[in-house]
């Protein structure tokens, strides 16, 4: 079972906190929807050719772009150490397919802005953290920008496959800079 092409990796350990008992796991973009609500167990794989351990899952949260993961007990806190640089790993034919709406803020940079119209109002230059809120910045063609939450009530879209951010009634939302 510890056969590489059985694995597929989702993500890295970046750092760990065994007080309590937490893993921040940076997910690869193409997996990022891998560490939902649904997540009850995790599988990571030290360094080497070892096979992957399973740990039982007890929360997760978003933490600054990483995936904190909050385990249960039953891992001795000595041991949690040990997995930082640990990769994260699911079974090959376990994979999920990415849902169509899903997307992570480092995919946003670039994107087109359209009215829900169909009008271009520009492309994203910059994507950030409001308080865990994502926040766009869109590059408008005259020389202006717009910041713009990406929240229900002001995007309607957001579509990187297709390229495109498209907004709703976006004007109470936002902010204009000239």
């Amino acid at each position: 079972m510890a056969d590489r092409e059985q694995w597929t990796v989702i993500g890295r350990v970046r750092s760990v906190s065994a007080p309590r008992r937490e893993l921040r796991i940076e997910p690869l973009p193409a997996h990022a929807h891998e560490f939902d609500a649904e997540l009850a167990w995790l599988r990571l794989r030290p360094a080497g050719d070892a096979a992957p351990q399973r740990l039982r899952v007890a929360g997760l949260r978003e933490g600054g772009g990483a995936v904190v993961v909050t385990l249960a007990p039953g891992v001795p806190r000595d041991r949690l150490h040990g997995w930082r640089g640990a990769e994260a790993v699911v079974a090959t034919e376990e994979v999920r397919p990415r849902p169509e709406d899903f997307w992570t803020p480092g995919e946003l940079p670039g994107l087109a802005v359209v009215a829900q119209n169909g009008t271009p109002l520009g492309t994203v230059s910059g994507v950030y953290d409001a308080g865990g809120q994502t926040t766009i910045t869109v590059a408008r063609p005259d020389g202006g920008a717009l910041l713009v939450p990406v929240i229900a009530q002001a995007v309607n879209r957001v579509d990187p496959g297709a390229g495109v951010i498209e907004l709703g009634d976006y004007g109470p939302y936002a902010v204009e800079e000239a």
